[in-house]
């Protein structure tokens, strides 16, 4: 990894500004990294939200949160770590979270936390030419 990406990671793990919608929110520092990735691009610079809550029922509440989302193009990104991998139930709960969401027009990506880092080259590319597509429709 190059060392400005790395310094970003980095400062994305240490401080995430309350004035930042949804930053508060960040559970991880793969989330706001990847958030804070995101926002360096300018064609995905303020499409996503972070841990943005969308009005779909899901596990007995009135609304899922999604890691983060792109309203405009109706776009979630879900970010797994380990423990969505190695419990059946999480695992079982994140592919009926998928189900509602694609059921209500939403492309899901399920992004490994380790991938956010491992394959940062890739991750924003995918991103972007998603994006893309779904500009096109």
């Amino acid at each position: 990894m190059d060392c400005p990406l790395g310094n970003l990671f980095l400062h994305a793990a240490r401080h995430f500004p309350e004035s930042l919608e949804g930053a508060v929110r960040a559970r991880s520092a793969s989330e706001a990294f990847l958030y804070r990735r995101l926002e360096t691009l300018p064609k995905a610079r303020g499409l996503f939200r972070l841990n943005d809550r969308l009005a779909i029922p899901f596990a007995g509440f009135p609304d899922m949160e999604v890691d983060l989302a792109c309203r405009r193009f109706r776009i979630a990104i879900e970010i797994d770590g380990l423990q969505h991998l190695n419990d059946i139930k999480a695992y079982r709960r994140d592919r009926s979270k998928d189900l509602l969401l694609q059921k209500a027009g939403w492309i899901v990506v399920r992004v490994l936390a380790d991938d956010i880092v491992e394959k940062l080259d890739d991750l924003p590319d995918c991103i972007l030419r998603l994006l893309a597509a779904r500009g096109r429709r």
